[in-house]
C-alpha cells in the first residue's frame, strides 16, 4: 500500500523507540553454534565482499527491529570462507524451530527478542518473502538450502519483548 523507498526513513516505527543513528546490528541465535553477537552490516545483496567477512547481511531496503511493521531480513552463507566470520555461519541455521528464540540488539544496547513461527524453503527468485507482513515486526534468516545449495531456507520469527540497553 505505501511506497517504501528507504525504509525506516519515514519515522513509522513504535513511538516509543526512536530509530539509532548507528543502525549496526548483532545477532545473537542460542540453538546456532557460530551465531553469537555477531555484528550483521546492511548492504545489498549482491555486496559478495560484506558476505564474505560478516557472519550475516542485514538486506538494505527491507524492515528494522525498532519499526512497528518491519520484515529484518538477513542472509547468511551456510558454507562461507574458511577463517572469516562468514565460515559455516548459518550452516545450522535448519536447526530452529518454532518456538525458538533468538535477538538481535542495536548500537544503544536494545534487545529485541524473536519467537521463530515458520520455517520454509523458497525459490532464488522469490522476492515476495522481502515484503513487510501487515502488522507484524518480524526478522527473516536465510540461508541456501543443502545438499545443492539451489534453493532458500528461511527461518521468520516475531517481536515477542524490547529490552532497554
Amino acid at each position: 500500500q505505501q511506497g517504501r523507498e528507504e525504509v525506516g526513513s519515514k519515522g513509522d516505527g513504535d513511538p516509543n523507540i526512536t530509530a539509532p543513528k548507528d543502525k549496526t546490528l548483532r545477532l545473537t541465535i542460542p540453538q546456532m553454534e557460530r551465531i553469537k553477537d555477531d555484528e550483521i552490516p546492511t548492504g545489498l545483496g549482491t555486496d559478495e565482499a560484506l558476505f564474505h567477512d560478516y557472519a550475516g547481511v542485514h538486506l538494505k531496503h527491507t524492515g528494522w527491529p525498532w519499526e512497528k511493521e518491519a520484515n529484518v531480513y538477513i542472509a547468511g552463507h551456510r558454507l562461507g570462507y574458511a577463517n572469516t566470520n562468514s565460515h559455516l555461519a548459518f550452516w545450522d541455521l535448519n536447526k530452529l524451530e518454532k518456538g525458538d528464540e533468538f535477538y538481535i540488539t542495536d548500537s544503544e544496547g536494545r534487545k529485541y527478542t524473536y519467537e521463530v513461527f515458520r520455517k520454509f524453503i523458497v525459490t532464488p527468485n522469490t522476492l515476495s518473502v522481502l515484503k513487510p507482513v501487515k502488522g507484524k515486526n518480524i526478522v527473516t534468516l536465510q540461508t541456501c538450502t543443502l545438499p545443492d545449495y539451489t534453493n532458500r531456507l528461511l527461518v521468520r520469527g516475531e517481536l515477542k519483548d524490547i529490552q532497554e540497553g
